[in-house]
């Protein structure tokens, strides 16, 4: 059996109106993240883990987190006076971030997602501080060294003003906690959509009416590196290009210029990836079809799909293989059975 099957999904799939809760703690502690083995995270003054602030899925467990190759610990409990934090500096405002990933999907399901807070009328001042942890290396001028990062950070009038790296334990007086807008693999919120729009760099811009009409397939055959890729995608890329169909690299162009192709073009396709969660940004998305390695999809495309309203579907291919990631920059990699088949299947779905 070759021909592409509808895929189901891993995770939740909750969809709901309106914004999550914001929450405020006093005397909390900030543990950052340093490695796979030592414990992070929020804590009371109590010791107690800030659930609120956990970027995890409530119904996950708390040894795994998204965006990271690795079991971090989050404890339910830490000795606070024996980790002796330091004061945070006084007379600011501050947010909790969480755990900062520059992935790009992970940036956007698992940061990204708690920034919704800036869409309040309250937040307008942009008088605060967004607190965050990462390893060292990812500084705040680091972090806005990424072009894609720094463009949603502009549209969202925030700057590396706006941010504290956490690289040491640290003792917040007061600390506002948004929590997020998108819990990945669980539920999104509305908001998540509003933020999303937000951060478009081209929302200001005028609509534009889809003149694209070709077809265009989102490529990762030049991606060096990521959480996974059908090693024989070249082959459906091969047989579409010389079907008519455009091909096009997402690393390779800007993210105003991704939002900008979504926004023209009626319909995109390609493997499963992060280029699909720029839709979350678009005014107006164009129809989605997507192929998935295995016979369920990650529930974060229905989630983001489920807020703007995406005319989307998601396929298989049954008989394919996991291949050993050994000595590979992917944390996952998949051969398919007959990608041939698959890519001729891809055609016949544009018109259907």
């Amino acid at each position: 059996m070759t021909e592409l099957l509808p895929s189901g999904f891993w995770g939740g799939v909750d969809s709901r109106h309106g914004q999550p809760a914001i929450n405020h703690e006093e005397g909390a502690t900030f543990v950052p993240f340093k490695n796979a083995i030592l414990p992070w995270g929020l804590y009371r003054s109590t010791g107690d883990l800030c659930m609120s602030a956990i970027d995890l899925s409530p119904r996950m467990d708390l040894d795994s987190c998204y965006g990271v190759a690795a079991h971090i610990k989050q404890p339910f409990f830490l000795e606070i006076d024996a980790i002796r934090p330091s004061p945070a500096p006084a007379g600011l405002r501050y947010i909790y971030g969480g755990l900062l990933n520059l992935h790009f999907g992970h940036f956007i399901t698992d940061f990204l997602s708690r920034l919704w807070f800036v869409t309040l009328p309250q937040f307008e001042e942009r008088d605060f501080q967004i607190c965050y942890t990462a390893p060292e290396v990812f500084t705040v001028a680091n972090v806005f060294s990424y072009p894609w990062l720094s463009a949603i950070m502009a549209s969202l009038r925030l700057g590396p003003r706006n941010f504290l790296h956490v690289i040491e334990p640290m003792r917040f007086d007061k600390l506002t906690i948004p929590e997020p807008s998108l819990r990945a693999q669980f539920y999104i919120y509305s908001s998540f959509r509003d933020l999303a729009l937000a951060a478009n760099p081209l929302r200001d811009s005028v609509s534009k009416e889809r003149d694209r009409k070709i077809p265009v397939y989102l490529s990762k055959t030049r991606l060096v590196g990521g959480v996974s890729r059908i090693v024989n995608e070249y082959e459906i890329e091969r047989h579409l290009r010389e079907a008519g169909i455009d091909i096009v690299y997402p690393e390779s162009i800007s993210l105003t210029e991704q939002i900008s192709l979504l926004e023209s073009t009626d319909t995109i396709l390609g493997t499963t990836g992060s280029a699909f969660h720029v839709s979350a940004f678009c005014k107006s998305v164009p129809r989605i079809i997507g192929v998935h390695a295995a016979e369920r999809t990650n529930s974060n495309f229905k989630l983001i799909d489920s807020v703007t309203n995406a005319d989307a579907a998601y396929f298989y291919q049954p008989g394919g293989m996991f291949r050993s990631t050994d000595g590979s920059a992917f944390s996952g990699e998949f051969v398919l059975k007959d990608p041939i088949a698959a890519a001729r299947e891809l055609l016949v779905l544009i018109h259907a």
